[in-house]
């Protein structure tokens, strides 16, 4: 967390690179299945919080109308 916010940047988008750069790395072949599997939740995640804070931010608006 220090680190991303350090980079200006999320954890989310950390890991999602870090995870690019691995497979970007190895062969098809050589690629870890969990690993695959870990940046496909991760990428869910980002998508289920981004969907979290936008109901969040329309909370806020009904609320403050």
């Amino acid at each position: 967390m220090n680190k991303a916010k350090a980079s200006n940047t999320s954890v989310s988008k950390l890991l999602m690179d870090f995870i690019d750069s691995y497979l970007a790395e190895k062969p098809v072949n050589e690629i870890d299945p969990e690993l695959v599997k870990l940046k496909s939740e991760v990428a869910e995640m980002k998508q289920q919080f981004m969907q979290w804070q936008q109901q969040q931010y329309e909370m806020l608006g009904e609320s403050a109308a």
